[in-house]
């Protein structure tokens, strides 16, 4: 009788506790990812299920039209085009496409063909394929908890592609399916759990996308309540013929077209339309009386139409508009008055050609003005945003707002995350002081100092910071015309968490040009580009940064092409009664992530004076650094090898380290690094690397 695995161990292998039956499997399949935790399956065992990929999805599709579901179907090429559109539609969905298949059996027609092609693009399911996949996926639908899910997955099938941020969570506020009057931080930990919570019922198929099938169940359901047209991603190069424009018509998304132009004269009579979505679409004017029947507006999303240069008037006696998004709108140049506007909470003008906005200082509901990437915008200081008193979100990064003064900042007592960039150092310097370390600064801040022309791409990726995660205090110091450290003794705030440093070609240290400027809260250093940078510390007492450094988390260096040395070590040349060194872990007892990337002059990483400060380092990942030889040095002064040999260090806490293109590397370290468990170590390109593997596992 041959043996069989205990039955413990074979049901533990796929996810069920104690099961009794001797040598049995089984297999769940879900969509509801909950269940699979509450049966308490372990995670490794749970294999998520993708969308089938398009040449997959026709393979399906064909082998269910066949005879015996093993030989392909054979169309002629005009029906196997629309078979191939078809199983498209079907979103990779297999039990879709079978359906589908299932109901085209003996249909020769290539009109029929096209019919059904043509309502599923509308959403029309019917048949069998709303009994048998709608009822499926209503499923998931239904299991979801709160009404606010169910409303939020609703609002996502409005759009065909989209990133699950801080902008679809503010678009779910305008919706109604998320309390917008709360605390940023309560909005956006409630979105990115509906998020989660889509993607555990199976609606959201990954962090892009949203299956065409699912998108049909949902417009099905939104159809039960209430009128719309929804259009997203069909390449329709106008908007829908005027009689599909009726009284009753609530919400129109038209997402990610190609729709040129919006005919002239055209004025859809829609009293009850609540919600417009023209976004991403190729629009370059709008009729003067295309808004004129739309008096209960409250959602309008204008965004991503890159050849739009103008608005009609008639936007300005939208009066119920709650939301209003001109972001990326790069040609755009007008906006009418904005005055009469009172209801709107949110208002996006971003990356325009808009040289002023009208009536801004009277929208005193507004809750979010991004204003950013408008070079030619020009807005009053000490006027337009002193009355703008329930701003919790102000974003002003490369507007042209002259001098933001100290007072247009003060009385916003409701301001939770604000984003500006300052051209000189004076008004930045006033600023910090007068903002930063008065305890007037928001919860979350992002300042800019210097100019970023020809920055743009490289610097975008800071912008997307958004308040929706932990507190962030950031500031990015860009190269300038003066050098900003002898200007103030305050140029970093008080509760800086995150210094970014771009593009300075004046800086040789850190320390020596942040010498005044300690905030102990500083989590995160990264320096990028900044082509005379030899060395970040001197670690010696009286310097107030680098003494002020034990809170520091994560160093992240990239392209600093005079490079040499992390940290200052000669001690002995200078005068030891005044420069006394740190003690051991005063400096990066908190650092847990080290990072360096195209640092072609530096030799060796890590000297002896620093390494006994690395005592909780966990992620170290070098990478393109030219001439570096050792990762960690057994001495200052270079031992000699056998001494080097039997030189032991601890690291306790390293679990990874990386290098790669690195091809002068000959060692890690000569001697011994004594850790808790041995780091995950990963190579590549590194021609000279010894193979010997330094790591021991602590005996204690």
């Amino acid at each position: 009788m041959s043996s069989v695995n205990p039955p413990t161990t074979c049901c533990r292998k796929v996810g069920i506790p104690r099961c009794r039956i001797n040598g049995s499997k089984l297999i769940i399949t879900t969509r509801l990812k909950h269940v699979l935790r509450q049966m308490d399956c372990p995670t490794r065992n749970v294999i998520a299920m993708r969308p089938l990929y398009e040449s997959e999805d026709l393979e399906l599709f064909l082998a269910r039209l066949g005879e015996d579901h093993k030989t392909p179907a054979t169309l002629s090429p005009r029906i196997l085009e629309i078979a191939r559109f078809i199983a498209r539609e079907c979103g990779g969905l297999p039990l879709a496409i079978s359906v589908m298949a299932r109901t085209m059996k003996g249909v020769d027609s290539i009109r029929q063909r096209r019919h059904a092609l043509n309502r599923l693009e509308r959403g029309e399911m019917g048949g069998e394929m709303e009994e048998e996949v709608f009822q499926v996926l209503k499923a998931s639908y239904d299991n979801l908890r709160h009404k606010s899910m169910q409303k939020s997955f609703l609002h996502c099938a409005l759009y065909s592609e989209f990133w699950k941020d801080d902008k679809l969570i503010k678009k779910l506020v305008d919706s109604g399916a998320i309390n917008g009057r709360r605390s940023l931080e309560e909005i956006f930990d409630e979105g990115h759990t509906i998020f989660n919570e889509l993607e555990d019922h199976s609606l959201l198929s990954d962090i892009t996308n949203m299956q065409n099938s699912v998108r049909n169940m949902a417009c099905h359901i939104l159809k039960e309540y209430k009128r719309l047209i929804v259009r997203c991603g069909k390449e329709l190069t106008g908007i829908p013929h005027l009689q599909e424009w009726t009284a009753d018509l609530e919400l129109v998304s038209l997402d990610e077209n190609e729709i040129k132009e919006i005919p002239a004269g055209v004025s859809p009579k829609c009293p009850m339309l609540s919600t417009l979505i023209l976004s991403n679409n190729c629009i370059s004017s709008i009729p003067e009386c295309f808004f004129t029947h739309m008096k209960s507006l409250a959602i309008l999303d204008l965004s991503h139409n890159r050849s739009l240069t103008s608005l009609p008037d008639s936007l300005s006696d939208l009066t119920c508009l709650v939301s209003l998004l001109l972001d990326e709108c790069e040609a755009l140049e007008k906006v009418p008055p904005l005055g009469r506007l009172q209801k709107l909470s949110r208002l996006v003008i971003s990356d325009t050609q808009v040289e002023e906005v009208l009536g801004l200082e009277m929208l005193t509901n507004l809750r979010w003005l991004d204003l950013s990437y408008n070079k030619k915008l020009r807005l009053e200081s000490g006027r337009v945003l002193r009355g703008l008193t329930n701003l919790q979100y102000l974003n002003l990064f490369k507007a042209a707002l002259l001098n933001v003064e100290i007072e247009d900042v003060q009385g916003l007592t409701t301001l939770e995350y604000f984003v500006v960039g300052f051209d000189d150092c004076k008004s930045y310097n006033n600023f910090v002081t007068g903002i930063c370390n008065t305890g007037s600064v928001p919860k979350s801040y992002l300042l800019y100092l210097g100019s970023i022309e020809g920055y743009y791409e490289s610097i975008e990726s800071y912008d997307d910071i958004g308040p929706s995660g932990d507190h962030q205090r950031i500031v990015r110091l860009l190269d300038c015309k003066e050098s900003p450290h002898l200007l103030s003794p305050h140029l970093l705030p008080n509760d800086l968490t995150n210094l970014y440093i771009d593009y300075n070609a004046r800086w040789e240290s850190l320390c020596d040009a942040l010498s005044n400027n300690a905030p102990s809260s500083l989590e995160n250093v990264q320096i990028h580009s900044c082509s005379e940078m030899k060395s970040l510390f001197c670690l010696f007492s009286n310097c107030s940064f680098c003494s002020n450094l034990n809170n520091l988390e994560s160093l992240q260096l990239y392209a600093l092409e005079s490079l040499t040395v992390i940290c200052k070590e000669d001690v002995g040349a200078t005068d030891t009664t005044t420069q006394q060194p740190l003690k051991p872990n005063a400096v990066f007892s908190q650092l847990r992530h080290l990072e360096i990337r195209n640092c072609h002059e530096i030799e060796t990483l890590v000297t002896a004076g620093l390494l006994a400060q690395l005592q909780n380092l966990q992620t170290l990942i070098v990478e393109s650094c030219e001439s570096l030889r050792e990762i960690f040095a057994a001495s200052s002064s270079g031992a000699d090898s056998d001494d080097a040999a039997s030189t032991v260090i601890t690291l306790p806490n390293l679990t990874t380290l990386e290098l790669s293109d690195l091809p002068m590397l000959e060692t890690v370290y000569k001697g011994i690094i004594i850790s808790e468990s041995l780091p995950n170590l990963e190579t590549e390109d590194c021609p000279k690397l010894e193979s010997r593997f330094p790591f021991e596992v602590s005996s204690s």
